[in-house]
């Protein structure tokens, strides 16, 4: 027992103790984020986006292999490479967060419609309507046919080589700025997702085609 222990109860020396474990955790996390390239802070959200995934994922019957590392697959990360394709919806967006969440998740409609051509826009559509909590029109729906197009030609046109879907995102806004976290898989027949940013890791990636 250390000199600094002597005196003390052991409801003290046990608050000592989870002190202690909680500054070595502060520690290893900082390491950890240091090494990504990433704050503390950014790292705990990308930690805590992979695990529920992983959870989802089980949940759903989808293997954890299902999930492809676009970095170590393409060279680039899937998150860089979605913030890139979406930058003129961000830009539109003039610091709105909720803004932000919308424009992103219209852009991932738009790139998994690049990857995919079969999926269903009309069923993307209405999941966008209905996520936007707003109604439908005919109107509503070509312009983000319009919208989605063009998020799709701008996404063959910067990353034509990755070929991946989009089953789950997720958006933080961090004290040093916008970190988006996403999963992406293989457009399989048997591990491949009819849509992305609604439902439970893309309505457990089951496809819906034309």
């Amino acid at each position: 027992m250390g000199s600094k222990d002597r005196g003390l109860t052991k409801a003290e020396k046990r608050w000592r103790r989870e002190l202690a474990g909680k500054a070595a955790a502060r520690e290893q996390l900082a390491k950890a984020a240091a090494a990504a390239g990433q704050t503390p802070e950014e790292y705990a959200a990308m930690q805590r986006f992979a695990k529920e995934t992983q959870a989802e994922a089980a949940s759903s019957g989808v293997r954890p292999d299902a999930f492809v590392n676009c970095e170590k697959m393409y060279g680039v990360k899937l998150s860089e490479a979605l913030l890139h394709v979406c930058e003129p919806l961000i830009v539109s967006a003039e610091g709105d967060p909720d803004r932000i969440r919308k424009s992103i998740m219209l852009g991932i409609v738009g790139w998994n419609i690049a990857v995919d051509p079969r999926l269903d826009i009309r069923v993307l559509l209405r999941d966008v309507a209905k996520s936007f909590q707003g109604p439908e029109s005919d109107a509503l729906a070509w312009t983000m046919k319009l919208m989605f197009e063009t998020i799709a030609g701008r996404k063959n046109e910067l990353y034509p080589k990755i070929k991946l879907l989009i089953v789950k995102h997720e958006v933080v806004f961090t004290g040093t700025g916008l970190q988006v976290n996403v999963a992406g898989v293989l457009p399989e027949p048997d591990v491949a997702a009819r849509t992305s940013p609604f439902g439970r890791l893309g309505r457990a990636l089951t496809r819906s085609r034309r």
